[in-house]
């Protein structure tokens, strides 16, 4: 059987970002890869997260919870000490400098290159999503003018005999 890393026993606070809802967490211990936290109503299992504490992001996938605890498999290696370095009062001067900020410009200027290439590949998912609904509806909208033009074709040329002039 695998061995466990170590991880590092911790009590700090964060924020906790999954989808555009935010909640505060407390991660209770660190290892490089993964965090054990918890929070009044934690995550469901497989949800990806972001976790903020003050200018570190820590993103990963909530593997397994249990009542308030959750366990978090991160995406990158956690630089533990500096994380735990980190003053608790950054998060609310993060907040407010995010507040003050254009909505565009607070959603790119603070983020990791991961998270980044992250909203690229989904604004290129969206578009080709988009590409492809359209053409099926190009499709559709095709086909229903050929089916309505052959129903009425042989009406149209019955009324147009009778009013063609002799």
């Amino acid at each position: 059987m695998k061995q466990r890393e170590s991880r590092k026993k911790v009590c700090i606070s964060a924020r906790m970002r999954t989808g555009s809802a935010w909640t505060d967490v407390r991660l209770l211990n660190m290892s490089s890869r993964g965090a054990l936290a918890q929070a009044a109503i934690p995550p469901r299992e497989s949800t990806y997260i972001e976790l903020w504490r003050g200018s570190h992001v820590i993103v990963g996938r909530v593997v397994w919870t249990e009542e308030q605890q959750f366990g978090i498999r991160t995406q990158d290696p956690i630089a533990i000490d500096e994380i735990i370095g980190e003053p608790d009062g950054a998060n609310n001067r993060r907040r407010r400098v995010r507040t003050e900020v254009q909505p565009d410009t607070a959603e790119t200027t603070n983020r990791p290159a991961a998270i980044d290439k992250h909203g690229q590949s989904r604004l290129l998912a969206r578009s080709m999503e988009f590409v492809w609904i359209a053409g099926a509806g190009a499709m559709l909208a095709s086909s229903g003018f050929g089916l309505v033009r052959a129903a009425l074709a042989k009406p149209i040329s019955q009324v147009s005999a009778v009013l063609a002039p002799r």
